[in-house]
């Protein structure tokens, strides 16, 4: 009985942000994350509520690493994450790197922070974010700015 009360607790409670919350931009989530990548989800482990996927043709924005990558961290949107993306699916990462195992984890300084879909407005910014990939102040040291 003990277990369900704190899964039944997140049910009824969902995700709500307090007042004043405001969903993260694309500079906000850029400007927070260690490393930003893009790339097609290949495979999926985990299920809704906590998971991980594998992505491969990865691009990186910022920072720098292989084509393949395991990415960690993401959680039902129920319980303020990003839900595991399905296979198949461009997805930009916005995420932090676990320097012990190179794992690439979600920077979910915020609500619903760490990684969205890719459309043209997400290619637009990325293309003007790219000529950083290279400047001194932008190269990650794996770490994530935490702002909760």
């Amino acid at each position: 009985m003990l277990k369900i009360l704190p899964l039944l607790f997140t049910c009824l409670l969902a995700c709500r942000p307090g007042p004043g919350w405001r969903p993260p931009t694309f500079d906000d989530q850029f400007r927070n994350a260690a490393v930003v990548l893009v790339g097609t989800v290949a495979q999926t482990n985990g299920d809704q509520n906590t998971g991980s996927a594998t992505f491969s043709n990865v691009q990186w924005y910022k920072g720098s690493g292989p084509r393949t990558v395991f990415v960690d961290g993401f959680r039902s949107s129920a319980a303020c994450g990003v839900d595991t993306p399905p296979v198949g699916e461009k997805i930009i990462v916005f995420g932090c790197v676990e320097k012990r195992t190179n794992v690439v984890t979600l920077n979910s300084f915020t609500i619903g922070a760490g990684a969205t879909y890719v459309n043209e407005n997400i290619e637009e910014e990325l293309k003007s974010k790219r000529t950083q990939r290279t400047t001194p102040q932008n190269r990650p040291n794996g770490r994530c700015k935490k702002e909760y």
